[in-house]
């Protein structure tokens, strides 16, 4: 994978950074401990992430090894090792969620966004294209983005 704050949003980091009181930040990730404790280091962003769900990793003989973050879930539409619609659920919603995904793994917990939350699928990611025209199970607003701009803005208006 390929990050940079400019494609996956310096602005929206900022903005957060400037009104973190507002926020509760989660990573909910099928990748590893190790590589976002790197990308959240190497971009600063370590003081704005309340809480990080993904597969644990370690070092062990010069080897990366990777454990699954859950052994079950009862989800069927969601890989083995983690159903993120059941992290999501470790956060009610009294206030507004923002879900920002772009994976077909995201698919699950934007289904179990309400109203008054929003999604933000990344146009061009299998996320947004699995959104495209469906409004079955759709309850949460839904908000394709091509820059973190647009996110900004939005927030920015208040809507949240």
């Amino acid at each position: 994978a390929v990050v940079s704050t400019q494609s996956t949003g310096g602005e929206v980091f900022a903005h957060i950074r400037q009104h973190r009181s507002l926020y509760k930040v989660v990573i909910a990730s099928d990748s590893n401990t190790w590589f976002i404790d790197i990308l959240l280091r190497h971009f600063s962003l370590l003081d704005l992430v309340d809480h990080i769900h993904t597969n644990p990793a370690q070092w062990v003989d010069g080897e990366l090894r990777i454990s699954r973050y859950t052994e079950s879930h009862s989800c069927d539409a969601c890989p083995d090792n983690m159903c993120k619609s059941d992290i999501l659920s470790l956060y009610p919603g009294d206030q507004p969620r923002l879900y920002v995904g772009d994976g077909s793994n995201d698919l699950c917990p934007v289904l179990s966004l309400g109203p008054g939350d929003t999604a933000w699928p990344r146009v061009g990611y299998s996320l947004n294209r699995k959104l495209e025209g469906r409004e079955e199970g759709v309850a949460c607003e839904v908000k394709p983005w091509t820059d973190a701009v647009d996110i900004v803005r939005w927030l920015g208006d208040g809507k949240c």
